[in-house]
């Protein structure tokens, strides 16, 4: 069984080998250190139960959304218009209660 203190230095170990990858994968790209379109960004939001009862599914799918947002921001971001923007992910989390969820996403 893991300590806390070595599940939290693994997990800091995965952020740094995170960041020296993507530091590597900027490099063979010929991309620069900083996103061109750093100045231009997509907000996304993800509107889900992050904690309470089943926070178990929510938690997940903003994981994979964050993961998706760094390889689209590490590749220079997407195409609006012909403009490069990087994406960014807003989190709500609704406690899996229906009156969170109608003020996260309230109507247009």
């Amino acid at each position: 069984m893991q300590t806390s203190r070595e599940t939290a230095s693994r997990g800091a170990n995965s952020s740094v080998r995170r960041q020296r990858w993507r530091a590597r994968a900027r490099a063979q790209l010929g991309l620069p250190a900083r996103p061109l379109a750093a100045d231009k960004v997509v907000k996304i939001g993800f509107l889900a139960p992050l904690t309470g009862p089943v926070a178990a599914w929510g938690k997940p799918g903003l994981d994979g959304c964050r993961i998706w947002a760094e390889w689209v921001n590490a590749a220079g971001g997407i195409s609006i218009g012909g403009e490069a923007h990087m994406v960014e992910f807003v989190a709500y989390d609704n406690e899996y209660d229906p009156a969170k969820a109608r003020t996260g996403a309230p109507p247009s």
